[in-house]
Parts: C-alpha cells; sequence; structure tokens
C-alpha cells in the first residue's frame, strides 16, 4: 500500500549538518524554518493581467533552534577547528572565530519528532525528513542567559545543487533511518 501524503508533523526530532563524508548532530531540535524564494512575474497588455508565471528560484532562506551545539558543529558550519589543551582535569576546548574566514556549504538534515494521521488512504509514514542542499551560514548569535538554557538560532541561506538543480527534497519514509 502506498504513504499516505497528508500527515501533520510535530517537532523537530534529529537533525545534523554534513560536509563531505563528516556529520555534525544538533541536539535537542527546538525549530526548524525555510522559505523558498520564489520569482514571480505577471503579464499585461490590453489593460489587463493575460496570465503569469512562478517557480522556484533555487534560493531560500532559513533558521534552525537547537538547545545544545556542539563545538564540532559551530566550528564545521564557520570552517574553523577546535582545539584542545592541558591534561585532565584542567583540559580546555577553544573554538576561535577569525575574522574573514569564509565559510563552507553543508547539507542540513532535520526529521520530525512525530507524525499524525492525515486521514488519507495508505500506510503512515514513520518519519518525514528535510534535506537542504548547499547551505550557507548567514548569522550566528551568540549570548547567555541568566536563567534557563539559551538556545542557539543557526540561520542559512540554501542554494540548488548545480547538476540537479534540487535544493530541498521533502521525504516521507515509511520506516524510520538515522540521519
Amino acid at each position: 500500500m502506498a504513504l499516505q501524503r497528508i500527515t501533520g508533523n510535530m517537532g523537530v526530532g534529529d537533525a545534523c549538518i554534513a560536509i563531505g563524508a563528516s556529520k555534525y548532530y544538533l541536539y535537542s531540535g527546538k525549530e526548524f524554518s525555510l522559505d523558498p524564494e520564489i520569482i514571480h512575474a505577471i503579464f499585461e497588455g490590453n489593460s489587463m493581467t493575460l496570465g503569469g508565471h512562478s517557480a522556484f528560484s533555487g534560493k531560500g532562506t532559513g533558521k534552525i533552534t537547537a538547545g545544545m551545539w556542539s563545538l564540532e558543529a559551530i566550528a564545521a558550519m564557520t570552517g574553523e577547528t577546535v582545539s584542545s589543551a592541558g591534561v585532565t582535569p584542567n583540559i580546555v576546548d577553544t573554538l576561535s572565530h577569525v575574522a574573514a574566514t569564509n565559510f563552507p556549504e553543508f547539507i542540513l538534515y532535520v526529521k520530525t519528532q512525530e507524525i499524525s494521521e492525515g486521514g488519507a488512504a495508505g500506510t503512515k509514514p514513520a518519519m518525514n525528513g528535510k534535506k537542504v542542499y548547499r547551505c550557507k551560514l548567514t548569522a550566528l548569535p551568540m549570548g547567555l542567559e541568566e536563567k534557563g538554557y539559551k538556545v542557539c538560532d543557526v540561520t542559512f541561506e540554501c542554494y540548488p545543487d548545480l547538476t540537479t538543480k534540487k535544493f530541498i527534497d521533502d521525504i516521507n519514509y515509511e520506516t524510520a533511518v538515522a540521519l
């Protein structure tokens, strides 16, 4: 039987970024948003609108919010490295941000925490995932809070794969898979 194509996605489950064969996981996912840019043009003549054209441009802007980020994930997105010094119990890990470092592109994978019934015929998917191609970090706000956790919001732009022209995959899985 085919998968249901009408589902309700609830919550951000796992998320990770990939650069080459390396994956860096983002923990305690809270929110994921993506706004694909749409090019729209209308054709007018004879004092009226005669038609229009809309298409994805291949560019999008997005944000992912997580409760915990590894230094390695941030270093991967910024093209920097984490250095370690000292011995136990005085080990110090440092990620230094250096001006004019060109950020690398990465692929972002996100999956839902839970899927509700969509009411359509077919098998309920076990997981919905997103694959966002050629992401580039555009904002990395930093800070601390007096009470509670300070979540980390990462803002990015995405661009299409130059071979396939894909820039976002929206995927339903019958069986849940690891990112």
